[in-house]
């Protein structure tokens, strides 16, 4: 064979550009059907029918089912009448569609409505799903309420007198000083709920202390049971001396046309800061201890005309140990819960209308020790068992209405004792004689028969003034008083015969330090000192 050159044409056979008609295609329907499948899995929601005929003529028929974005299956349909595609292994459908092998209803199956973002293109199962899910509702909602709401409270407000008888409060007072306490709306405890539910600005941060509330409605309780104001007194009584002319008071009347307002704050009791937002221990005239509980109420002077508090309200304030009210025009009765202040050491309840006896309830006051009750309107005996008070200091009943005869005093702590103005009577107990007195006034009553010899030895010879004038006393004065202690001894408008030993005692003669006698002239041997009716 010869050399066969680049550059030398070559003879072929003709290419024959033509197939015949009875020739099937050799690769490329597969080719094509594979891509075409391909894409319809991705795009997920076409359903595809291949049908390849004999002759290797392919033809396609796409039926598009109106996939519904909202569903998540897929039908697939392949149509029965044209010869299938050869199956293929289940690696090669893998590796093509890349279908998973898990049913729809498996809650790890990408198609699961609980599975990934429903919104997002799902590849298409193999088996087609035998139910379609669906995203709407299985029941309509309703926008109205299954049950109609109500405006009235579940337990209704009940108001009497302008008060809210559920308030806490209420509730509180009430059982703590019984229901009855606020039954009469126009006593002062309601007028006392009432102010502290509807205005106390306080009470709200003392809700959680029991104690503290019952306090602040005892002392409003009492303002409102001793309120007003007709007169003002500058200058409380003393006791330390004796006689209408060493007791005389000075009473202004204050009104507002005549005194300055800075007196009138100073005096007035309703310019108080009572009923304010202040804390109770923080009002005029109280004083509370380190637990803020109340152990001083002063209300000296301010012309107070209501009555004691009732209904045991006086009794809630148990820490008390001071009580003036002295100097008022305070009426009504001694309230039976006074008795109860086991606590209280101070009582100044003179110069008022106190009317009513003294209970034998008194003695209950253990721990009291200055009783001031004088210039009142007091009527009865005094306590029989008076002498167990051990730690009475100082006991004044001056000018009321006490009756009957005197008793047994405590012997060592009793210092003074006022009984003068009344109308005692009987015979001077000689038992005195032993008491540990320095002041006794026992003047203008009703005794009768002789003074006993052993008051001069009273007070363990300490006695410093002796009070018996106007009585009915009769006999001769004792004349065993120690000169160095004894200073005024009172024996007129009796029927006394004061010797030459007493009138020794007086400082004029420079034997003692007796400053004042009174003796009836005709009845006393001291003539040097006596001066008309009186010896001196």
């Amino acid at each position: 064979m010869e050399p066969r050159y680049e550059d030398e044409p070559q003879e072929c056979a003709p290419r024959t550009t033509q197939h015949h008609k009875d020739e099937p295609f050799s690769r490329w329907p597969f080719v094509i059907g594979a891509i075409v499948f391909c894409a319809v899995a991705i795009s997920g929601g076409i359903a595809i029918g291949v049908v390849i005929d004999r002759d290797g003529v392919r033809s396609m028929d796409k039926a598009i089912r109106g996939v519904d974005n909202r569903k998540v299956g897929l039908t697939q349909e392949i149509s029965m009448n044209a010869p299938t595609i050869p199956p293929t292994t289940s690696g090669e459908l893998k590796n093509s569609v890349n279908a998973p092998n898990k049913s729809p209803r498996d809650p790890s199956h990408p198609g699961h409505p609980n599975k990934g973002d429903t919104k997002k293109h799902m590849k298409a199962p193999i088996i087609a799903p035998t139910y379609i899910p669906t995203y709407e509702p299985t029941s309509k909602p309703t926008s109205k309420p299954t049950s109609k709401p109500t405006s009235k409270p579940t337990s209704e407000t009940t108001t009497f007198g302008q008060v809210d008888t559920n308030n806490p409060i209420f509730k509180m007072i009430s059982s703590s000083l019984g229901a009855d306490v606020l039954a009469n709306t126009d006593s002062p405890a309601f007028s006392s709920v009432r102010w502290m539910i509807n205005e106390d600005p306080l009470v709200q941060s003392i809700i959680h202390d029991k104690d503290e509330v019952i306090q602040r409605f005892s002392l409003v309780a009492t303002f409102f049971s001793l309120r007003g104001r007709t007169s003002v007194r500058h200058h409380r009584l003393m006791y330390s001396e004796k006689g209408p002319s060493s007791s005389v008071s000075h009473e202004t009347h204050v009104s507002s046309s005549s005194a300055n307002n800075e007196i009138q704050r100073a005096l007035s009791w309703e310019d108080s800061n009572w009923l304010s937002g202040l804390h109770h221990c923080d009002w005029d005239g109280i004083t509370c201890d380190s637990n803020q509980c109340i152990t001083k109420l002063v209300m000296s002077e301010l012309g107070l005309e209501g009555v004691l508090p009732q209904n045991g309200l006086l009794g809630q304030l148990s820490c008390l140990e001071t009580l003036d009210l002295g100097d008022n025009n305070i009426h009504g009765q001694l309230p039976d819960s006074l008795y109860t202040l086991t606590n209280l050491k101070n009582l100044h309840l003179f110069k008022n209308d106190i009317g009513g006896s003294i209970s034998d309830n008194l003695t209950n006051l253990t721990n009291i020790e200055n009783i001031y009750l004088g210039e009142n309107k007091l009527t009865g005996s005094i306590p029989k068992d008076i002498s167990i008070m051990s730690n009475l200091k100082q006991l004044s009943l001056l000018k009321n209405q006490i009756t009957g005869t005197l008793p047994s005093f405590p012997r060592n702590s009793l210092r003074y004792l006022d009984l003068g103005y009344n109308r005692l009577g009987g015979t001077l107990p000689a038992e005195y004689g032993k008491n540990n007195f320095r002041f006794l006034y026992l003047d203008h009553n009703q005794f009768v028969k002789s003074i006993p010899s052993e008051y001069g030895r009273m007070g363990n010879w300490k006695l410093q003034e002796l009070w018996l004038n106007n009585n009915n006393l009769t006999g001769t004065c004792p004349s065993a008083f120690n000169p160095i202690w004894i200073l005024t001894l009172q024996t007129q408008g009796n029927q006394i015969e004061v010797g030459e030993d007493v009138c020794k005692l007086s400082v004029l003669t420079g034997r003692g330090e007796l400053t004042q006698i009174g003796a009836d002239c005709g009845m006393c041997d001291c003539t040097t000192l006596c001066d008309e009716d009186h010896c001196y």
